[in-house]
C-alpha cells in the first residue's frame, strides 16, 4: 500500500530517500499495521543556524501517518524512534517545519514539548 500524496510528491521523497539513505546523518523510520505501511518519519542532522548552540542540529523532515490511523499514538511511536535516533548520534536540539495552517500538526508538535522559535517567510518570484 502506497501513503496518499500529492501528484509528484512520492517520486521526490523517492529520490530524498534514495541519494540520503546510507548517510550516517540521515534515516528513515516506517509504521506498518498488519504488513501495510501507514506512516512514516525521516531525519537529518543539519548545521544549525549561527544563533543556535551547540553547532549541529536535528530536523524532523517527515512525520506523516494515513488518516485513518492518526490518534492511534503511531505518530508518537515514530517519533520516539527518530528521538531515539537522534540521542544516539548525541544530537539534543531538535527542529521542523509545519505548515501554519496544520492545527493537527501544531498541536502534535506542542504536545510532545515542541515550541515555535523562528518564523520562516516566503516569497513567489515571478
Amino acid at each position: 500500500k502506497i501513503l496518499n500524496y500529492l501528484p509528484g510528491q512520492l517520486k521526490r521523497i523517492y529520490n530524498l530517500l534514495k541519494s540520503n539513505i546510507n548517510k550516517n546523518k540521515f534515516a528513515a523510520f516506517i509504521a506498518e499495521v498488519d504488513g501495510s505501511i501507514v506512516g512514516a518519519a525521516q531525519g537529518e542532522i543539519k548545521k544549525a543556524y549561527f544563533t543556535y548552540k551547540p553547532a549541529l542540529i536535528g530536523h524532523c523532515g517527515t512525520i506523516f501517518v494515513e488518516k485513518q490511523y492518526r490518534n492511534r499514538g503511531v505518530a508518537t511511536a515514530l517519533f520516539k524512534t527518530i528521538l531515539k535516533w537522534f540521542k544516539s548520534k548525541k544530537v539534543n536540539v531538535l527542529s521542523l517545519y509545519t505548515h501554519r495552517k496544520n492545527k493537527d500538526a501544531i498541536n502534535f508538535w506542542k504536545n510532545i514539548g515542541f515550541k515555535e522559535t523562528m518564523v520562516l517567510m516566503s516569497k513567489t518570484l515571478k
